[in-house]
């Protein structure tokens, strides 16, 4: 509980400070609004929904701050019927700090609460690092680490690339994981560190109106770590997963 006084706090003053920037520059923030459907639930290479979910969020963004609350509804319950309830409530900070020749740096802050579970799994959070390089397929580099329970390590390496195709945009990306074994403890395996996740993504989007667009992708992801993979084709969970997502997004500028 003192944690979530902590974060609490945290976001109170960052709150206060982004207001006070804004009062002070006379800028307006940039907001957003999300909606995005996706057949399966896929987190760092394991399954966290085999059935469809809807995944709602709102940001604000100013100054290099944006701050976002993420949602994720399942679409059925346990028994594939409806109706059924939301199992994730998310709040992301994320800030850029700087620059240097062709490499940025930012950070992030993450508190992830599941309502449907208990114990070690019902909140977790993390603080995050990133560089970025502008230059071809955007190199980005983050790396996670939980300050809640398990204090564990994560990295993800990702290329991307953003093409002009036809009206709109296609955006590709490939991303590679590695934690380290306290992160991977949550998978429910012990001494389980290494290469834990690859993905690539496919979306095309497309601008219906001047601040909405949509966005159909494709998607394929899979659990690298040997005694992961096996603990959960075991469990008759899936370790490699191809799945579709629907995306509309809303932007309200100053």
């Amino acid at each position: 509980m003192n944690m979530l006084y902590r974060f609490s706090a945290v976001c109170l003053i960052i709150g206060m400070a982004v207001s006070l920037s804004i009062a002070q520059e006379d800028r307006a923030p940039t907001l957003g609004f999300d909606l995005s459907m996706q057949s399966k639930y896929i987190w760092r290479g394991i399954v966290f929904d085999e059935n469809p979910v809807l995944q709602p969020d709102i940001w604000m963004e100013t100054h290099g701050i944006s701050m976002t609350f993420w949602g994720s509804y399942d679409l059925t319950d346990e028994n594939g019927k409806h109706p059924g309830n939301f199992h994730e409530w998310d709040v992301f900070l994320d800030f850029y700090l700087g620059n240097y020749k062709t490499f940025s740096f930012g950070g992030e802050f993450f508190y992830g609460s599941f309502p449907t579970s208990s114990g070690l799994g019902s909140s977790t959070a993390e603080i995050a690092a990133w560089v970025t390089g502008d230059i071809f397929t955007s190199p980005t580099l983050m790396i996670y680490w939980d300050i809640w329970q398990l204090h564990g390590v994560y990295a993800d390496f990702c290329l991307s690339e953003d093409i002009t195709v036809g009206p709109g945009n296609l955006f590709l990306s490939s991303s590679l994981g590695w934690g380290d074994d306290r992160h991977n403890l949550w998978s429910g395996v012990t001494d389980a560190g290494g290469l834990l996740d690859w993905q690539i993504d496919a979306t095309y989007s497309l601008n219906i109106k001047p601040n909405l667009s949509l966005s159909p992708g494709i998607h394929f992801g899979m659990t690298l770590q040997d005694d992961i993979r096996n603990y959960y084709d075991n469990q008759g969970i899936n370790t490699s997963n191809l799945f579709f997502s629907l995306a509309a997004a809303y932007v309200i500028t100053s």
